[in-house]
């Protein structure tokens, strides 16, 4: 289960934090939308373009936002978020108390959940804001293309891995020094990507190859 906490000190400025209670990582860090980063929404149709258009007219532009997340097909995948102008949103996980649409909804604005916390902090600068606009939208319980599949397919390849890992103090050499899984990776094909995490650091942590220039001469050390 996550935890978030908000306050505003004596002069009025807000801190918002979370913990991410998870059973892995995913390689997250920090992630800036700048505000001329071009967005396609995944169900993007005339309500979001209507939805664009009036807060242009209403002189609400394009937020940036930062946050902590991981990047796919150029979308950043936020866990919490917070735009220029102090408007955050997080995504906590509180099992049975949220049901998403199995499909996009007509006459609905449909936002993914994996979009909601970037879309809310794109668009909207105020919580009376994004709260009487939340009114019209339905959240489509749709994930990333290549993610849902690959993440559980990461997950059980590092749990079958973690079944034979050795715990410093387990097993001596013959140096007289313990034996330990100092990194255990992991590889997918359809993606061309490397997993990896350390005795030290258990989050998992992953580099693609499709993320980097390959018609260089030089190595890469990610």
């Amino acid at each position: 289960m996550c935890t978030s906490v908000r306050f505003s000190n004596t002069k009025g400025n807000m801190f918002f934090g979370r913990n991410l209670d998870w059973e892995f990582g995913y390689g997250e860090g920090p992630v800036i939308a700048p505000r001329n980063w071009n967005r396609t929404w995944r169900f993007e149709d005339d309500a979001h373009r209507q939805l664009a258009s009036r807060l242009a007219q209403e002189g609400t532009r394009p937020q940036a936002v930062i946050g902590i997340g991981i990047v796919a097909e150029d979308t950043p995948l936020y866990f919490d978020c917070m735009n220029e102008s102090g408007l955050a949103a997080g995504g906590l996980l509180f099992a049975g108390f949220a049901e998403y649409e199995a499909k996009p909804v007509e006459g609905k604005l449909n936002v993914t959940a994996y979009e909601l916390p970037l879309w809310v902090c794109r668009n909207f600068t105020t919580v009376d804001q994004a709260q009487a606009a939340l009114e019209h939208v339905a959240i489509v319980g749709e994930g990333i293309a290549g993610m849902d599949e690959e993440q559980e397919n990461v997950t059980r390849l590092f749990r079958t891995l973690q079944g034979v890992a050795m715990i410093e103090g387990a097993s001596i050499m013959k140096s007289g020094n313990f034996e330990k899984t100092i990194y255990t990776s992991g590889y997918s094909a359809e993606t061309a990507t490397v997993y990896w995490n350390t005795y030290e650091g258990l989050s998992i942590e992953s580099c693609s190859l499709r993320d980097h220039d390959l018609t260089g001469s030089a190595l890469i050390v990610a």
